[in-house]
């Protein structure tokens, strides 16, 4: 199955997942989890994501203005 151009990759999702596991607290340490296109669909997928129990911290970038989302 091929897709079209527009869902390919990122294209669109304003929210930027990343995370630690536990034990690492650097920036070369961070890894991306995934995006998201709303706030909500971001926090859901962090919320999730946090139930495992090796995850030290799962946090959420707004890629419009590059901080880390509450």
């Amino acid at each position: 199955m091929t897709l079209p151009p527009q869902r390919l990759g990122d294209k669109g999702q304003r929210y930027e997942l990343r995370f630690y596991l536990q034990g690492e607290h650097w920036m070369e340490d961070e890894r991306p989890l995934g995006y998201a296109p709303t706030l909500k669909g971001a926090r859901e997928m962090r919320d999730a994501w946090l139930k495992r129990p090796d995850i030290g911290e799962c946090f959420i970038l707004d890629r419009q203005t590059g901080k880390r989302v509450i």
